[in-house]
C-alpha cells in the first residue's frame, strides 16, 4: 500500500505518471492541446459532477510551463474516480494488478522540460525511419539529420515529450528556410501505427 501526504504529493512519481496514462485511456484521447484539457474537464464534470480546472490539468501533464512539482490529493482522487478507481489510494493499491498498465510505468520518455539547450536526441520509428534533432529551447527542435522521413534537415518543430510506443506529435513544423513564414507551419504525426520505437539523448 502506498502512503502519501493527504494535502499534496510529488507529481513526478511513477504512480502519477501512470494515472495520467489511465486518464487518457479513459478519456479516449491524449493530452496534446489546450482544447484537449477543456474537453477532459467537461467529461469529468459530466461523469462525476466534480470540477478541476484545465489549468490544473495542464500543470499536471506538464503542458503548462508554470507547472508545479506537487499535485493535490483531491485532484488525484477525482482523476482516479474518473478512471474507474474510487480513490487515489484505491488506484495505488490495485493498479499494479494490471500488467498492461505496469508497462506504462517503465516507458522510455524524454520531456523537453528536462533538456538543456543544445542537447541532441535520436528518434526512430518504423519502418527504418530516424531523425536526429537538437533542442533550441522553448520546446523547439531543429532537425540535424533525417533518414526515410518527410522531416528534412533544417526543419524545425515544437514538442513537449517523446514517449516510446506512442505517436509523436510535432507542432508548428516549419520547413527549412521558411522559419520566418508563420503561415507555413504544419502539424506532423509520426509513428501512427506502432509509435516511436526509440528515443535517446546523443552526443
Amino acid at each position: 500500500m502506498f502512503i502519501y501526504n493527504k494535502m499534496a504529493i510529488n507529481s513526478d512519481i511513477p504512480e502519477v505518471s501512470l494515472l495520467r496514462s489511465v486518464v487518457e485511456k479513459t478519456a479516449g484521447f491524449r493530452m496534446h492541446t489546450h482544447s484537449d484539457f477543456v474537453v477532459l474537464v467537461e467529461q469529468i464534470e459530466q461523469k462525476l459532477h466534480e470540477h478541476i480546472s484545465e489549468t490544473t490539468l495542464e500543470r499536471l501533464w506538464k503542458y503548462s510551463t508554470r507547472g508545479y512539482e506537487t499535485v493535490s490529493f483531491r485532484t488525484l482522487d477525482v482523476l482516479s474516480d474518473f478512471s474507474g478507481y474510487k480513490s487515489w489510494d484505491y488506484f495505488c493499491e490495485n493498479v499494479t494488478d494490471d500488467s498492461q498498465l505496469e508497462i506504462d510505468i517503465v516507458e522510455n520518455v524524454v520531456y523537453a522540460d528536462f533538456l538543456q539547450v543544445g542537447q541532441k536526441l535520436r528518434i526512430s520509428w518504423m519502418p527504418d525511419k530516424k531523425i536526429d534533432v537538437q533542442y533550441m529551447g522553448n520546446y523547439q527542435f531543429n532537425t540535424l539529420s533525417a533518414t526515410n522521413s518527410r522531416i528534412s534537415v533544417g526543419d524545425t518543430f515544437q514538442c513537449k515529450s517523446f514517449v516510446v510506443g506512442r505517436e509523436l506529435y510535432m507542432e508548428n513544423v516549419c520547413k527549412a528556410g521558411r522559419q520566418n513564414d508563420y503561415n507555413a507551419t504544419q502539424r506532423y504525426v509520426i509513428g501512427r501505427c506502432n509509435g516511436i520505437t526509440q528515443v535517446e539523448v546523443i552526443k
